[in-house]
């Protein structure tokens, strides 16, 4: 159903998985919007009573942005309704319990992505991090 993310419903539980590992889950445009969908119908579903985002592979949760796809962005796309803080602030409020559960990287929005849910469980290779701060 999905092209950048695999979405699993178990028990109560709703996975969102990013599923990119040739790119290290990095986000573009596509997979945001594939987030916000599954996020949509997690949220009707009253099966799910927590929903739990991860990344396809042990290399990376979310390498943050796709860059190759940052360099076809203008100035004004920052002020994209549908972009990246404004996916962060819909899993900041959502209606359910949401964790991150990290494996691997974690980088920029990745990072950020992972700050956005309740509660965040890393595993022993997992790695935080900001680089765009540099």
């Amino acid at each position: 159903m999905y092209e950048n993310i695999e979405l699993i419903t178990k028990n109560r539980l709703g996975m969102i998985r990013i599923n990119r590992p040739e790119v290290r889950n990095a986000l573009n445009q596509d997979t945001l919007d594939d987030i916000v969908s599954a996020l949509g119908r997690l949220s009707d579903n009253d099966e799910v009573g927590c929903v739990v985002f991860t990344g396809k592979g042990e290399k990376s949760f979310a390498a943050g942005a796709d860059i190759k796809k940052l360099r076809e962005k203008s100035a004004f796309d920052a002020l994209n309704p549908n972009g990246m803080q404004n996916v962060y602030d819909l899993i900041e409020n959502y209606d359910k319990p949401t964790i991150a559960a990290v494996n691997g990287f974690a980088l920029g929005g990745g990072c950020e992505l992972a700050m956005a849910c309740d509660i965040r469980v890393a595993s022993s290779n997992a790695k935080f991090g900001l680089p765009e701060l540099t």
